[in-house]
């Protein structure tokens, strides 16, 4: 929620600034969407970088680095959904 990320400002007031998600080809993928209206820059495992939009999903892997603007975030274990 937007209270539990300095910064981060919902599209909503007050709401959520993100959302894991299932990927609908595969549900074991998990994603994080970016219900903010903020732009967050993603460092996958792999060096690439994007640019994730307001409304916009990218895998969750281990090694990927999240900078949501005024906090950074890393996923740091791989997340295994039965």
């Amino acid at each position: 929620l937007e209270h539990q990320v300095p910064g981060l400002r919902a599209q909503s007031p007050g709401g959520p600034v993100a959302e894991v998600t299932r990927n609908p080809q595969d549900q074991t993928i998990l994603g994080l969407t970016n219900l903010s209206t903020s732009v967050w820059q993603v460092i996958n495992d792999q060096g690439r970088i994007r640019q994730i939009q307001a409304g916009q999903t990218f895998k969750l892997s281990p090694g990927t680095k999240i900078d949501f603007g005024s906090v950074d975030g890393e996923v740091t274990t791989q997340v295994a959904v039965g």
